[in-house]
Protein backbone atom coordinates (compact mmCIF):
# COMPACT_ATOMS: atom_id res chain seq x y z
CA UNK A 1 0.00 0.00 0.00
CA UNK A 2 1.72 3.18 -1.21
CA UNK A 3 0.10 6.57 -1.36
CA UNK A 4 -0.18 8.50 -4.61
CA UNK A 5 0.66 11.73 -2.77
CA UNK A 6 4.11 12.92 -3.80
CA UNK A 7 6.24 14.69 -1.21
CA UNK A 8 9.10 15.86 -3.40
CA UNK A 9 8.32 19.54 -4.02
CA UNK A 10 9.20 20.54 -0.44
CA UNK A 11 12.80 21.79 -0.72
CA UNK A 12 14.34 24.00 -3.40
CA UNK A 13 17.99 24.40 -4.26
CA UNK A 14 18.14 27.90 -2.73
CA UNK A 15 17.22 26.38 0.67
CA UNK A 16 20.54 24.48 0.88
CA UNK A 17 22.58 27.18 2.71
CA UNK A 18 19.86 27.55 5.35
CA UNK A 19 19.73 23.80 5.96
CA UNK A 20 23.53 23.59 6.06
CA UNK A 21 23.61 26.34 8.72
CA UNK A 22 21.09 24.49 10.91
CA UNK A 23 23.09 21.31 10.60
CA UNK A 24 26.36 22.94 11.62
CA UNK A 25 24.75 25.04 14.36
CA UNK A 26 23.37 21.90 15.96
CA UNK A 27 26.81 20.27 15.98
CA UNK A 28 28.28 23.34 17.65
CA UNK A 29 25.50 23.37 20.27
CA UNK A 30 26.09 19.70 21.07
CA UNK A 31 29.83 20.32 21.42
CA UNK A 32 29.27 23.31 23.70
CA UNK A 33 26.89 21.42 25.96
CA UNK A 34 29.39 18.59 26.49
CA UNK A 35 31.63 21.15 28.20
CA UNK A 36 29.14 20.89 31.06
CA UNK A 37 30.27 17.30 31.54
CA UNK A 38 33.74 18.62 32.38
CA UNK A 39 32.47 21.13 34.94
CA UNK A 40 29.08 20.12 36.37
CA UNK A 41 29.11 16.41 35.57
CA UNK A 42 27.83 13.99 32.96
CA UNK A 43 24.23 13.83 34.16
CA UNK A 44 23.77 17.60 33.92
CA UNK A 45 25.21 17.61 30.41
CA UNK A 46 22.95 14.69 29.47
CA UNK A 47 19.90 16.57 30.71
CA UNK A 48 20.90 19.67 28.73
CA UNK A 49 21.41 17.60 25.57
CA UNK A 50 18.00 15.96 26.06
CA UNK A 51 16.28 19.32 26.50
CA UNK A 52 18.01 20.57 23.35
CA UNK A 53 16.64 17.55 21.50
CA UNK A 54 13.12 18.28 22.74
CA UNK A 55 13.40 21.92 21.67
CA UNK A 56 14.63 20.99 18.20
CA UNK A 57 11.90 18.35 17.83
CA UNK A 58 9.17 20.84 18.81
CA UNK A 59 10.49 23.48 16.42
CA UNK A 60 10.52 20.70 13.85
CA UNK A 61 6.74 20.38 13.92
CA UNK A 62 6.83 23.02 11.18
CA UNK A 63 10.29 22.15 9.83
CA UNK A 64 10.68 18.39 9.29
CA UNK A 65 14.41 18.63 8.60
CA UNK A 66 15.02 20.00 12.08
CA UNK A 67 12.36 17.83 13.68
CA UNK A 68 13.97 14.64 12.45
CA UNK A 69 17.36 15.73 13.76
CA UNK A 70 15.75 16.46 17.13
CA UNK A 71 14.08 13.05 17.30
CA UNK A 72 17.35 11.46 16.24
CA UNK A 73 19.14 13.18 19.12
CA UNK A 74 16.52 12.01 21.61
CA UNK A 75 16.70 8.45 20.29
CA UNK A 76 20.47 8.46 20.70
CA UNK A 77 20.23 9.82 24.24
CA UNK A 78 17.19 7.81 25.36
CA UNK A 79 19.06 4.73 26.70
CA UNK A 80 21.27 7.04 28.77
CA UNK A 81 18.53 9.40 29.99
CA UNK A 82 16.27 6.50 31.01
CA UNK A 83 19.02 4.94 33.10
CA UNK A 84 20.62 8.06 34.56
CA UNK A 85 17.82 10.64 34.63
CA UNK A 86 14.58 8.68 34.63
CA UNK A 87 14.05 8.20 38.38
CA UNK A 88 14.08 11.80 39.58
CA UNK A 89 14.11 15.39 38.43
CA UNK A 90 12.31 16.88 35.44
CA UNK A 91 13.25 14.08 33.01
CA UNK A 92 11.08 11.05 33.70
CA UNK A 93 11.16 7.49 32.40
CA UNK A 94 8.40 8.02 29.82
CA UNK A 95 9.22 11.59 28.76
CA UNK A 96 10.34 10.59 25.27
CA UNK A 97 7.49 8.08 24.90
CA UNK A 98 4.93 10.75 25.73
CA UNK A 99 6.49 13.24 23.29
CA UNK A 100 6.30 10.64 20.51
CA UNK A 101 2.70 9.81 21.39
CA UNK A 102 1.72 13.48 21.22
CA UNK A 103 3.36 13.73 17.80
CA UNK A 104 1.60 10.53 16.71
CA UNK A 105 -1.78 11.88 17.90
CA UNK A 106 -1.32 15.20 16.08
CA UNK A 107 -0.05 13.63 12.85
CA UNK A 108 -1.86 10.26 12.77
CA UNK A 109 -3.99 11.30 9.78
CA UNK A 110 -0.85 11.96 7.73
CA UNK A 111 0.56 8.55 8.66
CA UNK A 112 -2.67 6.77 7.69
CA UNK A 113 -3.06 8.66 4.40
CA UNK A 114 0.52 8.02 3.29
CA UNK A 115 0.92 4.57 4.84
CA UNK A 116 3.14 2.04 3.12
CA UNK A 117 2.85 -1.67 3.80
CA UNK A 118 5.37 -1.25 6.65
CA UNK A 119 3.24 1.44 8.29
CA UNK A 120 0.04 -0.53 7.80
CA UNK A 121 1.50 -3.64 9.43
CA UNK A 122 2.86 -1.53 12.28
CA UNK A 123 -0.56 0.02 12.93
CA UNK A 124 -2.20 -3.42 12.94
CA UNK A 125 0.49 -4.69 15.31
CA UNK A 126 -0.04 -1.77 17.72
CA UNK A 127 -3.81 -2.28 17.57
CA UNK A 128 -3.36 -5.93 18.54
CA UNK A 129 -1.17 -4.97 21.50
CA UNK A 130 -3.86 -2.53 22.62
CA UNK A 131 -6.66 -5.07 22.30
CA UNK A 132 -4.69 -7.67 24.24
CA UNK A 133 -4.25 -5.21 27.10
CA UNK A 134 -7.85 -6.08 27.96
CA UNK A 135 -6.84 -9.55 29.17
CA UNK A 136 -3.45 -8.80 30.69
CA UNK A 137 -2.46 -9.84 34.21
CA UNK A 138 0.08 -7.02 34.46
CA UNK A 139 -1.31 -3.77 33.11
CA UNK A 140 1.78 -1.72 33.99
CA UNK A 141 4.14 -3.94 31.96
CA UNK A 142 1.59 -4.22 29.18
CA UNK A 143 1.19 -0.46 29.00
CA UNK A 144 4.97 -0.01 28.75
CA UNK A 145 5.14 -2.49 25.89
CA UNK A 146 2.26 -0.77 24.12
CA UNK A 147 3.94 2.63 24.55
CA UNK A 148 7.21 1.27 23.19
CA UNK A 149 5.60 0.08 19.97
CA UNK A 150 3.12 2.95 19.59
CA UNK A 151 5.93 5.51 19.82
CA UNK A 152 7.07 4.31 16.40
CA UNK A 153 4.11 6.17 14.88
CA UNK A 154 5.63 9.41 16.17
CA UNK A 155 8.83 8.60 14.28
CA UNK A 156 6.81 7.80 11.16
CA UNK A 157 4.95 11.12 11.28
CA UNK A 158 8.21 13.09 11.06
CA UNK A 159 10.17 10.80 8.79
CA UNK A 160 7.52 10.41 6.09
CA UNK A 161 7.77 14.15 5.45
CA UNK A 162 11.44 14.66 6.21
CA UNK A 163 12.45 11.98 3.71
CA UNK A 164 11.57 14.49 1.01
CA UNK A 165 14.39 16.79 2.13
CA UNK A 166 17.62 16.20 0.19
CA UNK A 167 20.54 15.43 2.44
CA UNK A 168 18.42 14.57 5.48
CA UNK A 169 19.94 11.10 5.91
CA UNK A 170 23.47 12.41 5.56
CA UNK A 171 22.82 15.17 8.11
CA UNK A 172 21.20 12.65 10.43
CA UNK A 173 24.27 10.44 10.19
CA UNK A 174 26.60 13.31 11.02
CA UNK A 175 24.56 14.61 13.98
CA UNK A 176 23.62 11.26 15.53
CA UNK A 177 26.98 9.71 14.76
CA UNK A 178 28.74 12.60 16.49
CA UNK A 179 26.33 12.62 19.42
CA UNK A 180 26.63 8.85 19.96
CA UNK A 181 30.43 8.99 19.74
CA UNK A 182 30.80 11.89 22.18
CA UNK A 183 28.13 10.64 24.60
CA UNK A 184 29.93 7.30 24.77
CA UNK A 185 33.33 8.93 25.27
CA UNK A 186 32.23 11.09 28.22
CA UNK A 187 30.26 8.21 29.72
CA UNK A 188 33.23 5.82 29.70
CA UNK A 189 35.58 8.55 30.89
CA UNK A 190 33.37 9.32 33.91
CA UNK A 191 31.65 5.98 34.48
CA UNK A 192 33.27 5.44 37.89
CA UNK A 193 31.47 8.56 39.17
CA UNK A 194 28.07 7.66 37.69
CA UNK A 195 25.22 5.45 38.93
CA UNK A 196 25.15 1.92 37.51
CA UNK A 197 23.76 1.71 33.99
CA UNK A 198 22.99 -1.68 32.45
CA UNK A 199 25.55 -2.15 29.66
CA UNK A 200 22.90 -3.82 27.50
CA UNK A 201 20.82 -0.63 27.75
CA UNK A 202 23.77 1.72 27.22
CA UNK A 203 24.78 -0.04 23.98
CA UNK A 204 21.62 1.15 22.23
CA UNK A 205 22.91 4.74 22.36
CA UNK A 206 25.97 4.24 20.10
CA UNK A 207 23.92 1.73 18.11
CA UNK A 208 21.55 4.57 17.20
CA UNK A 209 24.57 6.56 16.01
CA UNK A 210 25.69 3.59 13.94
CA UNK A 211 22.22 3.10 12.42
CA UNK A 212 22.20 6.78 11.46
CA UNK A 213 25.58 6.49 9.75
CA UNK A 214 24.25 3.51 7.78
CA UNK A 215 21.28 5.60 6.65
CA UNK A 216 23.69 8.37 5.66
CA UNK A 217 25.54 5.93 3.40
CA UNK A 218 22.47 5.95 1.16
CA UNK A 219 23.33 9.54 0.23
CA UNK A 220 27.12 9.20 0.20
CA UNK A 221 28.37 9.87 -3.34
CA UNK A 222 32.13 10.36 -3.04
CA UNK A 223 35.16 9.06 -1.17
CA UNK A 224 35.08 12.32 0.81
CA UNK A 225 31.58 11.56 2.04
CA UNK A 226 32.81 8.15 3.15
CA UNK A 227 35.84 9.62 4.95
CA UNK A 228 33.62 11.99 6.93
CA UNK A 229 31.25 9.26 8.08
CA UNK A 230 33.72 6.45 8.70
CA UNK A 231 35.34 7.78 11.91
CA UNK A 232 31.92 8.32 13.46
CA UNK A 233 30.97 4.75 12.62
CA UNK A 234 34.26 3.43 13.99
CA UNK A 235 33.98 5.16 17.37
CA UNK A 236 30.37 4.05 17.84
CA UNK A 237 31.37 0.48 16.94
CA UNK A 238 34.03 0.58 19.66
CA UNK A 239 31.55 1.79 22.31
CA UNK A 240 29.11 -0.96 21.34
CA UNK A 241 31.82 -3.60 21.60
CA UNK A 242 33.08 -2.32 24.96
CA UNK A 243 29.56 -2.53 26.38
CA UNK A 244 29.72 -6.33 26.08
CA UNK A 245 26.08 -6.41 24.88
CA UNK A 246 26.14 -9.40 22.58
CA UNK A 247 22.83 -8.59 20.93
CA UNK A 248 23.99 -5.10 19.97
CA UNK A 249 27.42 -6.40 18.95
CA UNK A 250 25.87 -8.85 16.47
CA UNK A 251 23.58 -6.14 15.10
CA UNK A 252 26.59 -3.86 14.69
CA UNK A 253 28.33 -6.57 12.62
CA UNK A 254 25.41 -6.45 10.19
CA UNK A 255 25.77 -2.66 10.03
CA UNK A 256 29.49 -3.03 9.36
CA UNK A 257 28.80 -5.42 6.49
CA UNK A 258 26.36 -2.96 4.91
CA UNK A 259 28.88 -0.12 5.24
CA UNK A 260 31.70 -2.12 3.68
CA UNK A 261 29.53 -3.07 0.71
CA UNK A 262 28.40 0.52 0.29
CA UNK A 263 31.95 1.88 0.63
CA UNK A 264 33.13 -0.43 -2.12
CA UNK A 265 30.30 0.73 -4.39
CA UNK A 266 30.89 4.44 -3.76
CA UNK A 267 34.63 4.83 -3.25
CA UNK A 268 36.23 1.51 -4.19
CA UNK A 269 39.90 1.31 -3.24
CA UNK A 270 39.93 5.01 -2.31
CA UNK A 271 38.33 4.13 1.03
CA UNK A 272 41.06 1.68 2.06
CA UNK A 273 43.38 4.25 3.73
CA UNK A 274 40.48 5.62 5.77
CA UNK A 275 39.43 2.10 6.82
CA UNK A 276 42.99 1.31 7.93
CA UNK A 277 43.25 4.56 9.90
CA UNK A 278 39.89 4.11 11.65
CA UNK A 279 40.76 0.49 12.45
CA UNK A 280 44.01 1.61 14.10
CA UNK A 281 42.20 4.26 16.15
CA UNK A 282 39.62 1.69 17.20
CA UNK A 283 42.33 -0.66 18.46
CA UNK A 284 43.81 2.19 20.49
CA UNK A 285 40.42 2.98 22.04
CA UNK A 286 39.80 -0.66 22.97
CA UNK A 287 43.29 -0.83 24.51
CA UNK A 288 42.60 2.32 26.52
CA UNK A 289 39.66 0.61 28.22
CA UNK A 290 41.37 -2.77 28.43
CA UNK A 291 39.18 -4.08 31.28
CA UNK A 292 36.03 -3.48 29.27
CA UNK A 293 37.60 -4.93 26.15
CA UNK A 294 38.61 -8.13 27.94
CA UNK A 295 35.11 -8.51 29.38
CA UNK A 296 33.56 -8.05 25.93
CA UNK A 297 35.84 -10.68 24.39
CA UNK A 298 34.95 -13.13 27.15
CA UNK A 299 31.21 -12.57 26.77
CA UNK A 300 31.32 -13.21 23.03
CA UNK A 301 33.60 -16.24 23.42
CA UNK A 302 31.23 -17.65 26.03
CA UNK A 303 28.66 -18.32 23.31
CA UNK A 304 31.06 -20.70 21.55
CA UNK A 305 32.30 -22.58 24.63
CA UNK A 306 31.18 -26.21 24.28
CA UNK A 307 31.86 -26.87 27.97
CA UNK A 308 29.05 -24.55 29.00
CA UNK A 309 25.35 -25.35 29.05
CA UNK A 310 23.03 -23.46 26.71
CA UNK A 311 21.50 -21.64 29.68
CA UNK A 312 24.97 -20.54 30.82
CA UNK A 313 25.99 -19.44 27.33
CA UNK A 314 22.91 -17.27 26.97
CA UNK A 315 22.77 -16.00 30.58
CA UNK A 316 19.46 -17.77 31.09
CA UNK A 317 17.82 -16.44 27.92
CA UNK A 318 17.38 -19.96 26.52
CA UNK A 319 15.31 -20.91 29.58
CA UNK A 320 13.12 -17.88 29.07
CA UNK A 321 12.61 -18.88 25.42
CA UNK A 322 11.77 -22.46 26.44
CA UNK A 323 9.26 -21.17 28.98
CA UNK A 324 7.73 -18.91 26.34
CA UNK A 325 7.26 -21.87 24.01
CA UNK A 326 5.57 -23.89 26.77
CA UNK A 327 3.21 -20.99 27.55
CA UNK A 328 2.43 -20.55 23.85
CA UNK A 329 1.52 -24.21 23.43
CA UNK A 330 -1.06 -23.83 26.20
CA UNK A 331 -2.33 -20.44 24.97
CA UNK A 332 -1.86 -20.21 21.17
CA UNK A 333 -3.88 -16.98 21.02
CA UNK A 334 -1.80 -15.31 23.71
CA UNK A 335 -2.12 -14.49 27.39
CA UNK A 336 -2.39 -10.71 27.12
CA UNK A 337 0.08 -7.88 26.50
CA UNK A 338 2.49 -7.62 29.44
CA UNK A 339 1.58 -10.95 31.09
CA UNK A 340 4.80 -12.89 30.47
CA UNK A 341 6.37 -12.19 33.86
CA UNK A 342 3.44 -13.56 35.85
CA UNK A 343 2.95 -16.54 33.53
CA UNK A 344 6.65 -17.40 33.86
CA UNK A 345 6.41 -17.33 37.66
CA UNK A 346 3.43 -19.69 37.52
CA UNK A 347 5.24 -22.12 35.20
CA UNK A 348 7.06 -24.97 36.96
CA UNK A 349 10.50 -25.32 35.33
CA UNK A 350 12.36 -28.11 37.06
CA UNK A 351 15.91 -27.22 38.08
CA UNK A 352 15.73 -23.61 36.89
CA UNK A 353 17.15 -20.98 39.27
CA UNK A 354 14.39 -18.66 37.99
CA UNK A 355 11.55 -21.01 38.96
CA UNK A 356 8.79 -19.22 40.85
CA UNK A 357 10.20 -15.76 40.12
CA UNK A 358 8.77 -13.13 37.81
CA UNK A 359 11.07 -12.56 34.83
CA UNK A 360 10.73 -10.49 31.70
CA UNK A 361 11.10 -12.23 28.33
CA UNK A 362 14.14 -10.14 27.28
CA UNK A 363 13.16 -10.95 23.69
CA UNK A 364 10.57 -9.31 21.49
CA UNK A 365 9.99 -12.56 19.61
CA UNK A 366 9.38 -14.59 22.77
CA UNK A 367 7.23 -11.87 24.30
CA UNK A 368 4.96 -11.56 21.28
CA UNK A 369 4.67 -15.33 20.85
CA UNK A 370 3.47 -15.82 24.42
CA UNK A 371 1.47 -12.66 25.02
CA UNK A 372 -0.15 -12.12 21.61
CA UNK A 373 -0.01 -15.63 20.20
CA UNK A 374 -0.38 -16.59 16.56
CA UNK A 375 -1.83 -13.23 15.40
CA UNK A 376 1.02 -11.30 17.04
CA UNK A 377 3.86 -13.42 15.72
CA UNK A 378 2.40 -13.39 12.20
CA UNK A 379 2.14 -9.60 12.18
CA UNK A 380 5.67 -9.17 13.54
CA UNK A 381 7.13 -11.59 10.99
CA UNK A 382 5.30 -9.84 8.16
CA UNK A 383 6.47 -6.45 9.41
CA UNK A 384 10.13 -7.54 9.44
CA UNK A 385 9.86 -9.34 6.10
CA UNK A 386 8.27 -6.29 4.46
CA UNK A 387 11.64 -4.52 4.54
CA UNK A 388 13.17 -7.29 2.44
CA UNK A 389 10.41 -7.10 -0.16
CA UNK A 390 10.50 -3.30 -0.03
CA UNK A 391 14.24 -3.34 -0.70
CA UNK A 392 13.78 -5.67 -3.64
CA UNK A 393 11.18 -3.35 -5.19
CA UNK A 394 13.31 -0.25 -4.62
CA UNK A 395 16.23 -1.67 -6.57
CA UNK A 396 19.90 -1.16 -5.88
CA UNK A 397 19.86 2.63 -6.36
CA UNK A 398 21.42 4.71 -3.56
CA UNK A 399 21.93 1.73 -1.30
CA UNK A 400 18.23 1.70 -0.39
CA UNK A 401 17.95 -2.00 -1.18
CA UNK A 402 20.74 -2.64 1.31
CA UNK A 403 18.96 -0.50 3.93
CA UNK A 404 15.88 -2.68 3.51
CA UNK A 405 17.94 -5.83 4.05
CA UNK A 406 19.86 -4.24 6.93
CA UNK A 407 16.65 -3.23 8.69
CA UNK A 408 15.17 -6.72 8.39
CA UNK A 409 18.37 -8.27 9.77
CA UNK A 410 18.68 -5.71 12.59
CA UNK A 411 15.08 -6.23 13.70
CA UNK A 412 15.43 -10.02 13.53
CA UNK A 413 18.60 -10.06 15.63
CA UNK A 414 17.68 -7.13 17.85
CA UNK A 415 14.37 -8.62 18.98
CA UNK A 416 16.19 -11.79 20.04
CA UNK A 417 17.78 -9.92 22.93
CA UNK A 418 15.55 -6.90 23.57
CA UNK A 419 11.88 -6.08 23.79
CA UNK A 420 10.08 -3.01 22.44
CA UNK A 421 11.33 -0.19 24.67
CA UNK A 422 14.53 0.30 22.63
CA UNK A 423 13.78 3.25 20.37
CA UNK A 424 16.75 2.70 18.06
CA UNK A 425 15.15 -0.28 16.32
CA UNK A 426 11.89 1.59 15.75
CA UNK A 427 13.82 4.66 14.55
CA UNK A 428 15.71 2.54 12.02
CA UNK A 429 12.53 0.79 10.90
CA UNK A 430 10.57 3.99 10.31
CA UNK A 431 13.57 5.63 8.61
CA UNK A 432 13.88 2.66 6.27
CA UNK A 433 10.14 2.70 5.58
CA UNK A 434 10.33 6.40 4.68
CA UNK A 435 13.39 5.87 2.48
CA UNK A 436 11.78 2.93 0.67
CA UNK A 437 8.66 4.98 0.03
CA UNK A 438 10.78 7.88 -1.20
CA UNK A 439 12.45 5.67 -3.84
CA UNK A 440 9.18 4.23 -5.14
CA UNK A 441 8.08 7.79 -5.99
CA UNK A 442 11.25 8.63 -7.94
CA UNK A 443 9.53 8.18 -11.29
CA UNK A 444 7.03 10.95 -10.46
CA UNK A 445 9.54 13.82 -10.51
CA UNK A 446 11.36 15.59 -13.28
CA UNK A 447 14.98 14.77 -14.23
CA UNK A 448 16.18 18.09 -12.77
CA UNK A 449 14.50 17.38 -9.45
CA UNK A 450 15.93 13.87 -9.47
CA UNK A 451 19.43 15.28 -9.97
CA UNK A 452 18.97 17.68 -7.05
CA UNK A 453 17.65 15.05 -4.68
CA UNK A 454 20.22 12.40 -5.55
CA UNK A 455 23.36 14.47 -6.06
CA UNK A 456 23.12 17.87 -4.36
CA UNK A 457 21.87 16.73 -0.98
CA UNK A 458 25.05 15.20 0.49
CA UNK A 459 27.17 18.10 -0.73
CA UNK A 460 25.47 20.63 1.52
CA UNK A 461 25.05 18.15 4.38
CA UNK A 462 28.72 17.19 4.63
CA UNK A 463 31.01 19.05 7.03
Amino acid sequence: MTSNISCYPTVNLEDAPKLRFRHHALLMAISAIWLIALTSGYEQALLAQSLLGVLVAIVGLKRPFLGTLGLGMLTTLDPLSRGLLGDAGIWRWNTFNLLLLVIAFVRVNRVVKKATVQHLLLLLFIALLGIDLLMTEDLENGWQQFLGAASAVGFAAYLMKAACTPGIWYSLGIVNGFLGATAGFFYYAQRSDLPYLNPNAFAHSPLTGLFSVCLAYMEARTARDIRILLPLAGVNLVWIFLSGSRGCIFVSFVCLLYMLVRMKAVAGSKSIPAVVFVSAVSIVLVSTFSDLGENAFQRVAKLFDDDRSMANKTSGRSELAFAGWEIFKSHPLGIGTGSFDQAFADLDIEGSPFAGHQKQAHSGWVKILTENGVPGIILLVLFVASFVTGGMRAGATNGVRGIGYLTAAALTIGFLSTEFQSKDLWFLAMSAAAALRFRTQAHRISPSEQTWHEEAGPKFAST
